[in-house]
């Protein structure tokens, strides 16, 4: 009796999952086009409205090394930690309290610049200082403004010495959106809530439409359909007509 159930039940799995797939295709055109109007929506957002932003570095190097040091190798592993340290201080509050005296007038806080700095540490002695901003001139002017706090400031808290590489320069072009990476994963969402929907629809419909329905569903045997008598009617009035 149980491996009855077992196999009725698998059965019953075996039906749905096809008419899913059925079902799928059958609806397969409602499925592109919600695609492709979630790739054209992005990309036309990405391409003509967003506004575009743009990033300026400047980058300081850590010296720790004095002239009767330079060859120790305990002083080049310092600088690798110093640096850690000096990614955090530069976005203390008095180095960017410092940043926005030199910017006035701006209406810039400590809370918004802060996410729009970031440094990074490409090599243990080197400090990169990241701004995007969507105006690429003020991107360049804070770079350059933590710059130079960092090397006024940061070197109370240790006597170890900034100096710049480099200052940063007006970027030539704006950062990539990620139009091509965005407008796919816009086409794969896409598909994906209209397959979903679709699915959702299905399953909630529990009428039953066929002897196969009634069979998986009620496990009960078909002992006989009736025909739709209307519709045979009309093709035989048709075909008559044809004929005619």
């Amino acid at each position: 009796m149980e491996d009855n159930e077992i196999k009725q039940d698998a059965k019953n799995s075996e039906v749905v999952f096809s008419d899913i797939l059925k079902i799928l295709l059958k609806y397969f055109y409602l499925i592109i086009a919600a695609a492709l109007l979630a790739a054209v929506a992005v990309f036309v957002y990405l391409r003509f409205i967003s506004t575009p932003v743009y990033t300026a570095t400047a980058s300081l190097y850590v010296d720790i090394l004095s002239e009767d040091d330079k060859a120790e190798t305990s002083s080049i592993n310092s600088a690798a930690a110093v640096a850690n340290d000096y990614g955090y201080l530069l976005k203390s509050k008095k180095i960017l309290d410092n940043v926005i005296a030199q910017l006035q007038p701006t209406d810039e806080t400590y809370s918004s610049l802060t996410k729009k700095i970031n440094v990074s540490l490409p090599i243990p002695h080197a400090i990169e200082i990241s701004v995007t901003d969507r105006n690429p001139e003020y991107c360049v002017a804070v770079a350059n403004a933590l710059s130079s706090s960092a090397k006024q400031i940061l070197p109370e808290y240790t006597s170890i010495q900034l100096k710049e590489i480099d200052a940063a320069v007006l970027p030539e072009k704006p950062d990539s959106n990620g139009l091509i990476k965005f407008t796919l994963l816009a086409a794969f969402l896409g598909a994906a809530v209209a397959s979903l929907s679709i699915i959702t629809v299905f399953l909630l419909d529990d009428r039953l439409k066929s002897a196969a329905d009634i069979e998986n569903r009620l496990g009960l045997s078909v002992l006989g359909i009736i025909p739709d008598i209307k519709s045979s009617r009309k093709a035989e009035t048709k075909s008559v007509n044809r004929v005619n």
